[in-house]
């Protein structure tokens, strides 16, 4: 049993009708794989394995008609449709695609949603290192490039957050709050994109992190961010881009390796992998990394809340509470929080009601 990949193809207009049934008599095997969005490999040879048809089977043509019948089935609509838990995420970014591809948004999607914790490399390259003072100058991402999740920084999206946070933004190493090298005392837009100069803190690991710079073992940037607001287009080769026109910065890092044309491998994305002080790496069950998640979120919450701590301390502890929001919002479904009458349950809810109005 599969998710079939997601792949462009030329679109029906929009008002185009559509009979799954009539479609699927009419296609053979090799149509329904490439037609459909699931499958149950189990029983490749048979018809009725092809899940939540969409495409013309004399064409491959896209059907938005198709897509949204395909989407309500995930909804549950007319009975919904059997397909494995684990497999309905990708399920989902299949069809998403295509409704982005119409200009629409998919019912599972929301605003809210787009608001996690995220990290994204693009374009994020070095152009210099002081070698006698402690400065590195280079770029935290591009604009006009888009990357392999199909996202693309519009000019303009960081304004908002450097002119209302401009001195709350860290320059981190690999997105790890427990890793600050230090604080841009440039940050600004050009026509490249995301411009910073930073000056490195004078610590074993702003030496160390200098030194590798110098080497050449670090030379590549990304972002750590909230999507606030992004739309569907077509980029320049035809291809769908997901256009992000305004993001909340939450801090630039120094990274081993980005991801587009400039950079050697794909971004991470995942909220699953934002390294966080909590054993991620070492062997833990995705349940323990959880539990100890929720159980930090509740301690960083409570410790922000005394206000004894400096700002620079308290800036990196909200990074790393943002983290670990997005980290316990994508937890797995068979992953239960605590009860609602759990303190901890109350404080999480705490947590998010102060994250949503910053």
């Amino acid at each position: 049993m599969s998710a079939i990949p997601y792949k462009h193809y030329p679109l029906d207009p929009p008002d185009a009708p559509w009979d799954a049934a009539a479609e699927v008599v009419n296609a053979s095997i090799d149509d329904l794989i490439i037609m459909c969005a699931w499958d149950d490999s189990a029983n490749p040879t048979q018809k009725n394995s092809y899940k939540l048809p969409h495409h013309k089977a004399d064409s491959y043509h896209t059907n938005l008609k198709g897509v949204v019948a395909a989407g309500n089935a995930i909804m549950g609509a007319r009975g919904g449709v059997e397909i494995p838990k684990y497999d309905l995420d990708a399920v989902k970014a299949h069809l998403q695609k295509h409704y982005h591809e119409f200009g629409k948004t998919a019912p599972w999607e929301s605003k809210a949603e787009w608001r996690w914790y995220q990290t994204k490399s693009i374009g994020g390259t070095l152009k210099d290192v002081d070698s006698k003072g402690r400065t590195i100058c280079g770029y935290f991402a591009s604009f006009n490039t888009k990357d392999s999740d199909g996202d693309m920084f519009w000019p303009g999206c960081f304004t908002k957050s450097i002119n209302e946070n401009r001195d709350r933004i860290m320059h981190l190493l690999q997105h790890n709050t427990l890793q600050p090298i230090g604080r841009p005392d440039v940050l600004k837009e050009d026509s490249t994109g995301l411009y910073f100069e930073t000056p490195v803190a004078k610590t074993t690991l702003g030496d160390d992190v200098l030194q590798l710079y110098r080497d050449g073992v670090y030379k590549e940037h990304s972002v750590g961010f909230e999507m606030i607001n992004a739309y569907p287009s077509t980029y320049n080769d035809g291809t769908p881009v997901n256009i992000i026109k305004e993001a909340k910065l939450w801090e630039g890092s120094t990274v081993t390796w980005g991801a587009n044309q400039n950079t050697p491998l794909t971004a991470i994305k995942s909220p699953f992998r934002v390294p966080i002080a909590i054993g991620i790496g070492q062997g833990l069950s995705s349940q323990n990394i959880l539990d100890e998640a929720l159980e930090r979120s509740t301690l960083i919450y409570k410790q922000l809340h005394r206000g004894n701590l400096h700002d620079d301390t308290y800036t990196l502890l909200e990074i790393e509470l943002k983290q670990l929001q997005a980290l316990l919002a994508a937890r797995p479904k068979d992953f239960t929080l605590p009860a609602p009458e759990d303190d901890a349950l109350n404080t999480l809810q705490s947590i998010n009601e102060m994250l949503k109005s910053h």
